[in-house]
């Protein structure tokens, strides 16, 4: 089959001008970040020493706290196989900080929720109520600042609309001796089988939609999900949505 491309008329190659400039004035004229989780808000330590397919969890947050997404913190731990013990901790230190440390010859999870004041480790897909990650179409991807991590590790980040619109992708990471900082496309998160500009990207997950990012109820994140890594340390202190300043999901949208 033969797919004619538009004709790339004056007029047209003018509109595809209009478009790029009205993006990038769009992502210059607002912050440059918007906070997930600052992780500057603490938690009681969680830790699970038994591999019986149980986890430990605690929620932080009435839904006033303006450091992280929604206002609440959900959060648990679990130790999936060995003989001694999951940690989670997250501090108030240098800023805030969340730090995951496994033992000798064992393997385990964490995962954070960020799905309104529900006290509970349940998922509530909407309980964000229609959050618009992208603020207007000024953030185009998700950035994690991770401080540590003594393996290679993978981790999951969840973002849902509801619960048929809904978009999980695996990644692949890199261990990490310093300060890490990566950015992750929401381009990504919007098309299930696309995969550009990341070649971390292990899998994606859709409901019988992907999520649509300016329509956001609960926003997840998941590491070691599968327990891949034994003996993990692992620390973050940021979770954030920015501007990367590319604007190629729009443009891309009338080439």
């Amino acid at each position: 089959m033969n797919i004619k491309k538009p004709n790339r008329s004056g007029m047209y190659r003018t509109f595809l001008l209009l478009v790029s400039i009205l993006c990038m004035l769009g992502l210059s004229s607002v912050a440059s970040s918007a906070v997930i989780d600052s992780f500057t808000t603490p938690q009681a330590d969680l830790i699970d020493n038994t591999a019986d397919g149980a986890f430990v969890f605690s929620s932080t947050g009435d839904g006033t706290d303006a450091t992280i997404l929604g206002g609440s913190r959900d959060s648990s731990t679990e130790l999936l196989s060995g003989p001694t013990q999951a940690m989670l901790q997250v501090i108030d230190y240098s800023g805030g900080v969340a730090s995951m440390s496994v033992g000798f010859l064992s393997t385990g999870r964490v995962l954070f929720q960020w799905d309104g004041p529900d006290n509970s480790i349940g998922l509530n897909t909407t309980g964000l109520q229609s959050v618009d990650l992208t603020l207007n179409g000024a953030m185009d991807a998700f950035s994690i600042t991770t401080v540590f991590a003594d393996h290679p590790f993978e981790f999951v980040i969840g973002v849902y609309t509801d619960n048929t619109h809904w978009t999980e992708i695996t990644y692949s990471a890199a261990a990490a001796f310093s300060t890490v900082t990566d950015t992750y496309a929401f381009i990504n998160f919007t098309d299930c089988a696309n995969t550009t500009g990341n070649p971390n990207i292990v899998a994606i997950s859709c409901g019988s939609q992907p999520a649509d990012i300016s329509n956001v109820g609960a926003v997840q994140y998941m590491l070691d999900p599968n327990g891949k890594t034994p003996e993990l340390d692992w620390a973050m202190d940021m979770f954030e949505t920015v501007s990367t300043g590319n604007c190629s999901g729009v443009i891309g949208n009338y080439i």
